[in-house]
This record gives structure tokens, sequence and C-alpha cells, in this order.
């Protein structure tokens, strides 16, 4: 049995979790917990830097490091890389951090976790561990209990050693005023007042549900309901949005280009967002903007929305969840029609009622 860890000891952490934008929103909730059994710590958060804009200016978080792996990992024989990771460590070790959470469970997160230098290396037991050989960097482990299986509740389990016990979810994010407005710029010069976002984009193509159907959906509640719809797009994803656009009957506007700080803001004043599993669906929910998510390849008990208001359509096929980032059979989303999607959006705006 690992000995109890002294709280007293405590007075700078630093919470590890690089990506993705989704997995870093679900991280977010640990944030107030850790400042209310804190008041006097100091909180740090390593990220990747691509996503380093979701925690600028966070009330929670005292500093913010950046790695960038991802470049690291393509340019792995390079001088350049070696004087980058040399140059992090030694940021790290500047922190003299007694405590480092690895929310991450990979190789490359138990490495910096150990590379920290902090004498508490706190993470999930091996079953919990995306990557189990990551374990060899931590002295502290916390395995799940069976009730905790939405990632949000394993996230928050991972508090409990330090006597954190709390079912309060709060997700911080910060909109600045600078985000505000061009959002406020953008949706005027659309023409857009009361409007429900289709975001048909993914990670994973198994993750994305036909254009054909979205623009269906989107004809129906134009019809139907009268809201205008606004499609966005992630990178790699405008010719999709415009796909849609191009086989609906009715009109419908593209949005702009945004940052993670403009879409966080762009999601704040949409009346309901529809997508399959993605992060702008997950930032939709720590927005508090109400959500219908069609999921596939993907288990919405772990990875769904965590407001139990949110409508999850699915298949329940005997392969799924099965997270497969290719699958052309598609026997769960191509299964689900564009009606039984309106049916779930209907019944979302009439909960709000």
């Amino acid at each position: 049995m690992e000995p109890a860890i002294d709280i007293l000891q405590i007075r700078k952490i630093l919470i590890i979790k690089l990506s993705s934008l989704g997995d870093i929103v679900h991280t977010l909730p640990v944030l107030p917990l850790l400042r209310e059994r804190f008041p006097e710590g100091e909180i740090s958060w390593l990220v990747e830097k691509k996503y380093q804009p979701l925690l600028l200016k966070n009330p929670f978080i005292e500093r913010l490091i950046t790695v960038d792996t991802l470049r690291w990992r393509k340019k792995l024989l390079s001088l350049s890389t070696y004087g980058e990771l040399s140059s992090s460590v030694r940021e790290l070790r500047r922190g003299r951090f007694n405590l480092a959470i690895d929310f991450q469970g990979l190789i490359k997160s138990g490495l910096l976790t150990f590379l920290s230098g902090a004498p508490l290396r706190l993470g999930f037991g091996k079953v919990d561990l995306r990557e189990p050989w990551s374990s060899i960097f931590l002295n502290r482990s916390r395995s799940s209990a069976p009730q905790e299986i939405h990632i949000v509740d394993k996230n928050l389990g991972l508090l409990k050693p330090l006597g954190i016990d709390s079912k309060r979810v709060e997700f911080p994010l910060v909109v600045s005023e600078e985000a505000d407005r061009y959002v406020n710029d953008g949706l005027h010069a659309l023409k857009l007042a009361e409007f429900i976002i289709i975001n048909p984009g993914g990670g994973w193509r198994s993750k994305r549900w036909s254009p054909e159907k979205y623009a269906s959906l989107a004809d129906m509640i134009i019809d139907r309901m009268r809201y205008q719809i606004l499609l966005t797009w992630g990178p790699g994803e405008r010719e999709l949005a415009m796909e849609i656009a191009s086989r609906m009957k009715s009109s419908t506007a593209i949005s702009f280009s945004t940052d993670i700080p403009q879409l966080i803001a762009l999601i704040k004043r949409a009346k309901l967002l529809v997508g399959g599993d993605s992060a702008p669906l997950h930032l939709a929910v720590a927005c508090g903007t109400p959500v219908v998510g069609i999921y596939g390849p993907s288990d919405p008990d772990r990875n769904g929305p965590y407001n139990p208001a949110d409508i999850v359509i699915r298949r329940k096929v005997p392969c799924a969840p099965c997270y497969k980032r290719d699958c052309p059979a598609e026997p769960c989303l191509g299964a689900i029609t564009h009606r039984e999607v309106f049916e779930g959006v209907r019944r979302r705006l009439e909960g709000l009622k």
C-alpha cells in the first residue's frame, strides 16, 4: 500500500495534459478543485504549443509551459530538437514542483512528468493508461472506480489521493474581448441572429456523418424551425462545409475562420450545436451550449456530452465502440438518418423551454 500523500508539502503543482483539444477540455474541471484544495498553491500546466490558446489567461493557472512534441517527432534526429528538449526540461526544473499529475497516460507525458523533477508524480493505474509502460515514471497511482466511466469523472477521480472528492464540475473557459468583437463582427457580416451550428468535421474519418445527411438535416431545421444554420469547419475541413452547403436546398452560412478563443466565443452565441465526437462539441458542452451528438466508433458513455440534458444519437451495433479511425462499412454512423437527428434537435430545444 502506498503511503499517504503529505498535503502540507504541496505548494507547486504541475498538470500535464498535452493534447488534444477535446481531451484538454475534459481536464479543465480539475482546476477549480485544485485551487479550492490548495488556495495558496501555484498551479502550472504543461501543454502542446498548438493548444496553448485554450489555456491562456485562465485565472486558475499561474504558469503555462509549452512543448512541441508533435514537431519534435518529425525531426527526431535534428540537433535543434534536442536543444529545444533540453531547454524545455530546464524550464520544467525551474518550476521546483512538489507534485506533477499526468492526465495524459502516454510514455512521452510520463517521461516529462519524471523530468519535471517533482518528488510526487501521480497518474492513472496501469489499467487506465493508454500506454501502460508510462507507469514506470510515476510513484503514485490511482485506478478508476467502476462508476467513473466518463473521462471527466476519471480525471476528477485522479484527485482523490489529494483528498479531493467533489462531484462539482465546472469548465473554466476564458473569452477575450478581442475574440468576442471578432465574432460579433463576423456574425453581423453574415447577418446571423439566432442560429444553430452544424460542425461536420472530426479528427477521424469514421466520426464524420455523411455530407448528404447533414445537408438534409440543415434543410429540415431551416424549413420547420426557422433557425439559421452556420456551418463551422476546422483545419482542412472548409471544403466539407462547402460541399454540404452545395447540397442544400436552402441558403446557409459558412463560418469565417476562427482560432480557438474565437471558436469558443462563436459557440457561446449559438442556440445549439450538432456534430460528431469532436473538439467543437466538447467546447460547446463546456460553454453550456446545448448539444446533439452523432456518435459512431467512439463510446458516448466515455467521450459523450457531459451534460445529461444533451442528446446523443447512435446505433448500438455489435462492433461499436471500436475506436477505429477509418471504417468503410460504417455500420453505426451510416445507419443514422437525418430525421432521427432532427428529432434529437427538436427534443433538446424543447428541453430549454
